[in-house]
């Protein structure tokens, strides 16, 4: 039921252009679903609808936002790459592989086994976080990344 609900729901939002809900949409899915395993055909549902919501941009040298978008998505591969693993204990290691492929072959992220750690990831992103003005457009962004990482990562 959840993997229909999060279909349709970024269907509609492809439908209004409207990247921005689907993204928070799946933020807010990965922070309540704390190393659940049946989040990862949540994503692969929403992701093969809309990949580009939480597709790696394919140069993030050229401005500030491209720069925070990929390290939201990289805190995602992170915490995504771990879930697939927890997916695999309980229903093989092909069903896990087959959903995360939606997120190698339409969004551009690394396999599982090549994905960065999550406690590396958020050094990198609470120093960015501390460096950005709180009005700044990339701020929120950043802060999410850090939403996301923070329940996985033992303090």
């Amino acid at each position: 039921m959840t993997c229909s609900l999060a279909r349709v729901f970024a269907i509609l939002c492809l439908l209004a252009d409207d990247v921005q809900r689907v993204r928070v949409m799946l933020c807010d899915l990965v922070m309540d679903a704390v190393d659940g395993p049946h989040l990862l055909p949540v994503l692969a549902n929403a992701l093969a609808v809309w990949p580009k919501a939480l597709a790696m941009p394919a140069d993030v040298s050229d401005s500030g936002a491209k720069s925070s978008l990929s390290l939201i998505i990289r805190a995602f591969q992170a915490v995504v790459a771990g879930i697939h693993d927890l997916y695999a204990e309980e229903h093989g290691k092909d069903n896990a592989d087959e959903l995360y492929s939606v997120m190698t072959e339409h969004c551009g992220w690394r396999q599982p086994s090549d994905a960065e750690f999550a406690d590396r990831i958020i050094v990198e992103v609470s120093e960015t976080l501390r460096g950005l003005e709180h009005d700044s457009a990339s701020y929120p962004v950043v802060l999410c990344a850090h939403s996301v990482l923070a329940p996985y990562v033992a303090s």
